[in-house]
């Protein structure tokens, strides 16, 4: 069965990563993280594959809502 991703927001992962959002949108632009630019005001929203890449963990389903 085919997993559908979950993007989550820059202040969700700060909060997973115990960083502010800043770093995060830093990794971002630094090519750490991977992300997507979604909405009129372009906010980036971070694959939860993107994310467990970053930490090399799984992350679980029922998380990141």
């Amino acid at each position: 069965m085919e997993r559908i991703e979950q993007y989550l927001s820059t202040a969700y992962v700060a909060t997973m990563m115990l960083c502010s959002p800043t770093t995060v949108v830093r990794w971002i632009k630094a090519g750490k993280l991977k992300a997507v630019r979604v909405g009129k005001r372009g906010r980036y929203r971070i694959p939860m594959s993107a994310l467990e890449a970053l930490t090399m963990q799984p992350i679980g389903a029922g998380e990141g809502r």
